[in-house]
């Protein structure tokens, strides 16, 4: 029996390190023993100790002398993990029980103990960002939306759904982004925070621009632009003006791209803006030596 028990357990660790290592190795967090989104090397460690310890365990059960029906239980230990973590692991909200504690999951809108975990979590998405671990940073902000819930304050899910809605530009994942950006916007309209508004109509443009939908973005960005100018924001304006011309650039429309590259450059200098209006100036720069084309 010993000896049936020995190969059960011994699958179990060698498949259970399968998952560890490949996410870890892949660069991937993956849950582990010690946070329910663990770095990478830490999943390669974890994966070398179950690896390490189903290979000793195997051994010290004479797996080189193990008849038909020892394998069968091997093949069913390894069968059994793997069913279990492929169901386990395709529940978003999959965690172990010490996890729930540490990320205070569960609980009803307005629970402290909730409310702790999707703050934390969004600030492990803003160190995760600083590091250039967009995948991380993804993984933390999703977590942390998913915690939040129908927070009774919108503007909380909003500013949110910004950091979520950067992370997926950098991730090129464009349709979500621009998902987030508009939910964003909306949330941010329905409260009535015209700026937050502005810079959110703007973010849709820009997706829309790397999408090449020019006239989408071109619709947004005006949109922004006009949100900016009743708020007399400066910046926003000559933001607006310069994301126009870059449009009206990529359309081959050399002089109107110019009137707004100009525009924007006046706005920057007199805030100044030496960094955005020195953009500024070189895009004028580039499209003055091109003919009308």
């Amino acid at each position: 029996m010993t000896q049936f028990m020995g190969a059960f357990f011994s699958a179990v660790l060698l498949f259970n390190a399968i998952p560890h290592l490949v996410q870890g190795i892949c660069g991937n967090r993956h849950m582990s023993p010690f946070s329910v989104k663990s770095h990478p090397v830490t999943n390669v460690i974890w994966g070398w100790i179950n690896l390490v310890a189903g290979i000793l365990l195997g051994r010290a059960c004479h797996w080189e002398t193990w008849c038909v029906s020892q394998w069968v239980a091997f093949a069913a230990g390894g069968l059994l993990v793997s069913v279990y973590l492929a169901a386990f692991w395709s529940n978003p909200e999959a965690r172990l029980p010490w996890h729930k504690t540490s990320m205070g999951a569960g609980g009803n809108v307005g629970d402290p103990s909730r409310t702790a975990g999707w703050v934390a979590c969004n600030e492990a998405g803003r160190i995760c960002l600083e590091r250039e671990d967009r995948q991380g940073a993804f993984e933390e902000f999703s977590r942390a939306l998913d915690l939040l819930g129908e927070d009774p304050d919108p503007k909380r899910k909003a500013l949110l759904l910004n950091n979520l809605g950067r992370v997926q530009v950098a991730l090129d994942r464009r349709d979500e982004a621009l998902a987030t950006f508009q939910e964003a916007a909306r949330l941010f309209e329905q409260i009535g925070d015209r700026t937050a508004l502005g810079w959110q109509l703007g973010n849709v443009g820009s997706v829309y621009r790397d999408k090449e939908e020019h006239e989408a973005a071109l619709e947004s960005y005006k949109r922004a632009l006009s949100v900016f100018e009743e708020q007399d924001h400066t910046i926003g304006i000559a933001d607006q003006y310069s994301n126009i011309g870059y449009i009206h650039a990529m359309k081959r429309e050399r002089g109107v791209a110019l009137e707004f590259f100009r525009k924007a450059k006046g706005l920057y200098e007199s805030q100044g803006e030496e960094t955005k209006a020195g953009l500024a100036e070189k895009n004028i720069r580039i499209l003055s030596s091109r003919g009308n084309g």
